[in-house]
């Protein structure tokens, strides 16, 4: 009888992947077909979270609702569904790394652009921003691998980096730079208690001043400020290598 069902499952599935490939939007279908073989539950969080997002991606936000709110009411927490939302966006959406790309060339109004594009698919903003920080975050890590001579696991990093989507010479002398900085880099402010909503954090100031762009570095202090961030807290992110710099910003107004 399992085998019986698991063949009847196979044939279905085949029929709405197939309705997929001529272009026909197949979340729904596939949502229900789960709930008859798979129970809403943890164990299967992953697989729910992976229909939302194809909800969101197929621009159908309602039917995204409807499966994560039956996630919730099937006892799967918030933090697991954000943890496979991020997920589901690094993996698969070519955008997340992109995105990654411009912050760590210290581009941020393009960060903000795809950002915003992301978003406008119904996706929470914390999903995706924690999607572009993991995805900077294997960045990060080979750069360490690099300054620990760990040859071999540098190179795998590279081969996933690059296979998400970013250009060969490009992550070599991105891991390449942060190895370099990483040193002087302060914390992401993020344990920072104080109320502020903004997309930037002060991180993002020193990814800008990194890659030698001071103007986005002060449009991304403007934004912080605009939206609440004390200015005394942003030069707290600051370390005092940077701090020359960050003053710099402001004398040249003068």
């Amino acid at each position: 009888m399992a085998a019986a069902t698991r063949d009847l499952e196979a044939l279905v599935r085949s029929g709405i992947r197939a309705l997929g490939s001529a272009g026909v939007p197949t979340a729904r279908l596939e949502y229900i077909l789960d709930t008859f073989y798979y129970p809403v539950n943890s164990k299967n969080a992953s697989r729910y979270a992976g229909r939302a997002y194809d909800a969101y991606r197929e621009n159908n936000p309602k039917l995204a609702k409807d499966i994560l709110e039956a996630m919730e009411k099937g006892g799967i927490s918030e933090e697991k569904i954000a943890y496979y939302m991020r997920k589901n966006l690094r993996e698969r959406d070519d955008r997340i790394a992109e995105a990654g790309r411009a912050k760590l060339d210290g581009n941020m109004s393009a960060y903000a652009r795809i950002v915003g594009e992301i978003r406008n698919d119904g996706f929470d903003r914390e999903w995706v921003v924690g999607a572009v920080d993991g995805w900077v975050s294997k960045l990060e890590s080979a750069a360490k691998e690099k300054a620990d001579g760990k040859t071999k696991e540098l190179k795998e990093s590279l081969e996933e980096i690059t296979d998400s989507g970013a250009d060969q010479e490009w992550a070599e002398d991105a891991v390449n730079r942060l190895a370099d900085s990483q040193k002087k880099r302060p914390a992401n402010d993020s344990v920072d208690e104080e109320e502020y909503e903004g997309l930037f954090e002060g991180s993002d100031v020193v990814m800008a001043l990194e890659a030698g762009n001071t103007k986005e570095a002060k449009a991304v202090i403007q934004e912080m400020t605009d939206n609440g961030k004390e200015e005394s807290s942003i030069r707290s992110s600051v370390t005092r290598y940077y701090k020359p710099i960050y003053q710099d910003l402001y004398q040249k107004e003068g």
